[in-house]
Order: C-alpha cells, then structure tokens, then sequence
C-alpha cells in the first residue's frame, strides 16, 4: 500500500462489515482494494491548496553584490538600517510579497523605548 493508510477488515466474520465499507468508500471517493479474502479501504489527502494574497510591499535590500540580505520596511529597528549578514548599507524598493500583519506598525519607536 504505496502513499496510503490502510485498514484491515476480516472478511469471514465481518460479511456485512465489509459490504458497509464498500458503500461508504464509494460514497466518499476513496479507492477499495481486495486482498487474500480481506479487504483494505486506502485513504489519501486531497487538501486544497490555498493561494495566498500578495501585495507590493516595501523592503530595505543590501546594496553587496555578495549578499541577499533583506528586510519588510515596517521591520525595520532603523530608520536607515545596515545589513545583519555584512553590515552593508541597505536601499529601499518595491517587492511583491505575501501580505503580513504586523501589529505593532512602528518598529523604530519600540527600538528607541528599548535604549
């Protein structure tokens, strides 16, 4: 049983059982598969995928050629911030991104509040 879970159902003492488990696999869309007498219902996922919202959002980006080092504006602690990876300066700019939710919108007030 390749990519599933299975179930074991006797088939001698369980006739009705089994027809009971025919049924219900059918009524879900689940494939049945016979076995030496026994039966085994196979379950797989079938998650949907779900797409998630993007929006253009803006980012400091380290000016190192070497480097991908970059941060969400509104994560920012400075008001010009330097690399964390290579202490570089960092220039602002437009990226698509999925959308975050950052509760506390002004980061560079809790850094000064911290000193």
């Amino acid at each position: 049983m390749e990519g599933g879970r299975g179930i074991r159902i006797p088939s001698p003492t369980a006739q009705a059982g089994l027809r009971e488990a025919k049924r219900l696999t059918a009524a879900c869309g689940i494939p049945f598969e016979s076995s030496r007498g026994g039966c085994i219902a196979v379950y797989y996922s079938r998650k949907k995928v779900e797409e998630v919202p993007e929006e253009l959002t803006e980012v400091w980006s380290c000016t190192n050629d070497g480097c991908n080092g970059w941060m969400r504006d509104n994560f920012a602690f400075a008001v010009e911030p330097t690399c964390q990876l290579c202490q570089s300066p960092m220039t602002k700019e437009a990226r698509m991104l999925p959308q975050l939710v950052n509760t506390n919108q002004d980061q560079r007030a809790v850094r000064n509040a911290v000193k």
